[in-house]
C-alpha cells in the first residue's frame, strides 16, 4: 500500500488527475507529498503545463507553485504554455487571480487556499480572511475579461 492515502488511489479521470502544492503541503514536507502524489499517479503541476488533446483539440492546464511560500514562477510557467488554446491555471492561493488575469491567457483560475471561506457566518460572510485568500475569500468571482 505504500506511504499514500488509500482514498487517492481511487482516484480515476479519463485523461489525468493534476495538483499542485500549497502552503500545509510543504509545512508538512513536500517531499513526502510529492511522494504521495506519484505513488498516486498525480501529475504535480510545479510551475509547469500540462496538455490534455482530444480529436485534435487541446485544453493546457497550468499549475503556479505556492505563492505563500514564494514557490510561484509564473514566468516560466507563460513561456512553457503554447501561446493559443484555452487554458486553466490551478494555483493554490485565489488572491493571485489579479497577477493571472493581467496575463490575458487564463480562462479559469481555481484555487483552494480559503479552504471554502473556513468560516462563513450567514449574513457576513468570511469575516475571517487570511495571506493569499483576503480579496477572494470563496466563491466565483469575475477578473478582469
Amino acid at each position: 500500500m505504500g506511504t499514500h492515502p488509500v482514498c487517492l488511489l481511487g482516484i480515476r479521470a479519463r485523461d489525468a488527475t493534476v495538483a499542485v502544492l500549497g502552503n500545509h503541503d510543504y509545512w508538512l514536507g513536500p517531499k513526502r507529498i510529492r511522494s504521495i502524489l506519484s505513488e498516486s499517479k498525480i501529475i504535480e503541476l510545479n510551475n509547469d503545463v500540462y496538455t490534455v488533446t482530444r480529436e485534435g483539440c487541446a485544453l493546457h492546464i497550468a499549475g503556479i507553485d505556492s505563492t505563500t511560500v514564494k514557490k510561484n514562477q509564473l514566468n516560466k510557467v507563460l513561456q512553457k504554455l503554447p501561446p493559443n488554446g484555452p487554458a486553466i491555471l490551478l494555483v493554490h492561493e485565489p488572491d493571485f487571480a489579479d497577477i493571472s488575469a493581467e496575463t490575458k491567457r487564463f480562462s479559469l483560475q481555481l484555487s483552494g487556499h480559503s479552504h471554502g471561506g473556513q468560516f462563513v457566518i450567514p449574513k457576513l460572510g468570511t469575516p475571517f480572511r487570511g495571506d493569499g485568500f483576503r480579496k477572494y475569500p470563496l466563491g466565483k468571482y469575475q477578473v478582469g475579461r
